[in-house]
């Protein structure tokens, strides 16, 4: 730290620089030079200042490296197996006190209103050490993507870190997702699809908490996915996660075109949004079909980049979108004129999905959509699925008499509106 300065508001303004030996950047906490202890911060003689520091992409390092200080082969940490005590008084109204613990293999503010607690290396910490434990939000942020959230745990608020994710990191990110879905398809399959495959509306953003608590991923105002580890719920993991989504746009619950793992959240899940602001928009369903169909009828055609202008001219550009990544595309014709379409595999890659489809509305009702379910049905079989998935439809007795399909799984769409 080159500089620390008081501002009129009371906040502690920091300068950082890196030295050669230093990873690309450091997370938000402060360690004093000595004795490898995290320790509160000062400012001269007077009280002590409260430090929350918050970092631009490029200066957040991965998740999972350990804070160095000047002797790189020494990571920062407590005293093994004991807190150290300081049981001076915070000053007035303030928050005074700033420390740093080891909270699951990394670095992480706590702050308390009574004591400055450097975590011992055990972790081992009574709910009492921790008490009347107090948690600010940060301010003066020009880049939010490593912020401190709070996090209640034995009756004290520890400050948890919300981060960018790479691609990288997928292996760890599969693992999380492992420990943390809740839908009834698997996530982890499609992770690198749901995580950093674009969207419509362009690249996604992915946020993590922690030492792989929980994940978040949106893309524009979608928060396309939000999980949980299942160890890790009821401790306000998801709210802050939800919470920081929201401060970068998202409004809308799953339910994203072109590149969505289920069309809005289960049932039993809507409660949490309906808490937190959220309206129900729409309820769909989710198909499931099993046997499926052995033959592709003869009266279909497949691919050609002409069948993706008819879909976008007929369908808009967002089923244009999701088909051209389709395993295959097959459509009907009129004469020489497109009517209709139908691809698979083009949303949710390896769990066998069916979709989009459509036929013109001039030529419906002459059995085009049947014919061509029936070939992307089958065209699945030939890929090796046993069953397939009809996503986010509410035609459930269409669908029913064309291919066999039944209900499988009902969602619910939300949507936060404008504060």
């Amino acid at each position: 730290m080159q500089s620390a300065e008081v501002l009129a508001d009371g906040s502690l303004d920091l300068s950082f620089g890196n030295r050669p030996h230093h990873p690309p950047a450091l997370f938000p906490v402060v360690e004093e030079d000595q004795q490898w202890n995290a320790v509160h911060a000062e400012v001269g003689r007077g009280p002590r200042i409260l430090v929350d520091v918050q970092l631009a992409e490029t200066d957040v390092a991965p998740l999972g490296r350990e804070l160095l200080d000047h002797r790189s082969d020494h990571p920062a940490g407590s005293a093994p197996r004991r807190p150290e005590v300081n049981d001076r008084a915070a000053a007035c109204d303030l928050i005074a006190e700033v420390i740093v613990g080891k909270r699951h293999r990394m670095p992480a503010p706590i702050r308390s209103s009574e004591r400055c607690l450097a975590a011992p290396a055990n972790r081992a910490l009574a709910a009492a050490q921790l008490r009347n434990a107090v948690g600010l939000s940060a301010t003066g942020a020009t880049n939010n993507v490593a912020h401190a959230w709070c996090l209640c745990e034995s009756g004290a608020i520890i400050r948890g870190v919300i981060r960018a994710a790479a691609a990288s990191e997928l292996p760890a990110i599969r693992d999380l997702l492992t420990r943390a879905n809740d839908a009834p398809y698997e996530l982890a399959k499609v992770a690198e699809e749901k995580c950093f495959g674009s969207g419509f509306e362009g690249q996604p953003q992915v946020r993590v908490y922690g030492d792989y608590d929980g994940i978040s991923v949106t893309c524009g105002k979608y928060l396309r996915i939000l999980a949980v580890d299942r160890a890790r719920r009821r401790r306000g993991i998801g709210s802050a996660l939800l919470e920081e989504a929201e401060s970068r746009g998202a409004r809308v619950i799953a339910a994203e075109p072109g590149n969505y793992f289920t069309p809005g959240v289960l049932e039993p899940l809507a409660p949490f949004f309906a808490a937190r602001g959220y309206t129900e928009t729409a309820r769909v369903h989710n198909l499931i079909v099993e046997p499926l169909p052995e033959s592709i009828p003869s009266e279909v055609r497949r691919d050609g980049e002409r069948v993706l202008d008819f879909i976008e001219h007929d369908f808009g550009p967002i089923w244009r979108f999701e088909a051209r990544r389709g395993a295959s595309v097959f459509y009907a014709q009129d004469g020489e004129e497109i009517v209709g379409f139908c691809t698979h595999e083009a949303n949710n890659r390896g769990l066998g999905s069916f979709g989009p489809t459509g036929v013109r509305i001039s030529a419906r009702g002459r059995g085009l959509g049947k014919l061509l379910a029936l070939a992307s049905l089958a065209d699945l079989r030939r890929l090796g699925y046993h069953r397939a998935v009809i996503p986010w439809t509410d035609e459930t007795e269409y669908y029913r008499k064309s291919c066999g399909a039944r209900i499988a799984h009902r969602f619910v769409i939300l949507r936060k509106l404008a504060d």
